[in-house]
């Protein structure tokens, strides 16, 4: 697994592994034909728009690699990579890849509210299954009862305890957002305001910025603000 960086002195290292456009199709059940040069997504069968029903499954095997190329590049890597997946595409383009555009178009002047209804109304079966971390749930309560308000430990604590300890080998985004969905809201703190007298208090930002390629200066300098 390589990756590659652009000329500019000042680009990061990419990834960029490309599907074709429309492979939110084959997400949704579109047969894949891989092309040596492009990939085509063929539509579903004799079917009507008002005979189409969506849902996107976690065990898509289309999916589950994109997902899985991703885990893998973010790991090797150790985000010193950028990873992107291009042409994905928008709700139009996986209805065409579909119904073919022909048939699209078509039906946005005979039967708009299947258009819509499929464009809008597409549903995330993922919603549906039962959450990586439903299994560690006992521990996962008493690791945020433990927690102090002032001063809670961060998720990557939890996370490591749940890999390192039980076995869990699910990905860190997913202990996140189970921990976030089962915090309440802070309550809003007070901003408490400090004024002085005129020239009593000086204040001076500065930041450290990314490096850049200036040929007056020599090449490549850090950008420095103040």
């Amino acid at each position: 697994m390589r990756c590659q960086r652009d000329a500019s002195p000042s680009s990061s290292p990419r990834w960029w592994p490309n599907y074709g456009p429309g492979v939110v199709a084959a997400f949704l059940g579109a047969k894949v034909e891989i092309q040596p040069d492009t990939v085509w997504f063929v539509p579903c069968g004799g079917k009507t728009l008002a005979e189409m029903h969506f849902e996107l499954f976690r065990d898509n095997p289309w999916f589950q690699r994109i997902l899985n190329l991703t885990k893998i590049a973010t790991e090797r890597w150790d985000r010193q990579v950028s990873v992107v997946h291009t042409d994905l595409g928008g709700n139009w383009d996986f209805l065409a890849s579909m119904c073919t555009y022909e048939n699209l178009l078509l039906n946005v002047t005979v039967s708009p509210e299947q258009v819509e209804r499929l464009e809008v109304g597409t549903k995330d079966g993922r919603k549906s299954q039962p959450e990586a971390c439903e299994p560690y749930d006992e521990v996962i309560q008493v690791w945020m009862d433990q927690q102090s308000q002032q001063r809670p430990e961060p998720i990557k604590t939890l996370y490591e305890l749940l890999v390192t300890r039980y076995g869990y080998s699910g990905s860190y985004r997913s202990v996140l957002r189970y921990v976030r969905r089962r915090t309440p809201v802070p309550k809003v703190r007070p901003i408490r305001r400090v004024e002085t007298a005129v020239g009593a208090q000086t204040q001076i930002d500065w930041v450290q910025g990314p490096w850049i390629y200036i040929e007056e200066l020599g090449g490549r300098v850090r950008l420095q603000a103040f």
